[in-house]
């Protein structure tokens, strides 16, 4: 399954909507919650946040700025604070929180890419899972933020010629899906022991303009207008 950027950011709205609405039914919060974006600045960060100002949300962005620029907000750059920082920067994190008063937390920020995740696995493990992990530490220490949505990846699943249902069981067989897999387990343990909602969100081929990795319909629709012959790679998974 392949979404465009504009559906995986509502997705991802929803989701976050998702754990507001379990806390407006304990009757706090307000109805237009202030909402940090981790990885903001990059290819799915930017029509999240895009699409989070226009319903009315205070919003702010956690970006390394590795994969993401300044220049892919366009006019969100005047809206939208961007607090430069490293995720695995546990401290860094928790002063952002406090001093925007974030209620949502969209964790965006990985190393997705995975021919470089295959490269610098280290590097892979250390943002995806020890960043998670300090993303989630910072949120629990918060004494604002009421929900918390991990964008995580369809490669969680085993490969397979067949569609893919929610709950089939997940069998990463690489290094990006298996630091995506220990994410949401974490998350998954941060709501059991906080009580704070969590949702988690599996994109699939998310395409549209500003990539900043190579992804696969841009790179069919581009084969085709060459060739008839398209060149994919390893089809025997």
């Amino acid at each position: 399954m392949a979404h465009d950027r504009t559906p995986a950011a509502r997705a991802i709205l929803r989701l976050s909507d998702g754990c507001i609405d379990e806390n407006e039914r304990r009757g706090s919060g307000s109805m237009s919650p202030n909402v940090l974006v981790t990885g903001g600045c990059g290819f799915v960060g930017v029509p999240v946040m895009r699409q989070l100002v226009r319903e009315g949300h205070s919003v702010v962005t956690y970006d390394d700025l590795s994969r993401g620029s300044l220049e892919a907000l366009g006019s969100l750059a005047d809206e939208v604070p961007v607090i430069v920082g490293d995720i695995r920067d546990g401290d860094a994190l928790s002063r952002a929180l406090t001093q925007h008063d974030a209620e949502i937390i969209v964790h965006l920020a990985a190393l997705h890419f995975i021919p470089d995740c295959n490269r610098d696995p280290e590097l892979c493990l250390s943002t995806n899972v020890l960043g998670t992990q300090l993303m989630l530490e910072a949120a629990a220490a918060s004494p604002t933020v009421r929900g918390v949505v991990f964008v995580s990846t369809a490669g969680v699943y085993e490969p397979s010629r067949l569609p893919h249902q929610e709950g089939d069981r997940p069998a990463p067989n690489d290094v990006y899906g298996s630091s995506k897999l220990a994410g949401e387990q974490l998350v998954a343990s941060f709501h059991r022991r906080t009580h704070i909602p969590t949702a988690v969100a599996r994109l699939f081929n998310v395409y549209g303009p500003g990539e900043t990795n190579p992804h696969l319909i841009p790179a069919v629709i581009a084969q085709m207008r060459r060739a008839a012959t398209l060149h994919l790679g390893d089809l025997s998974t």
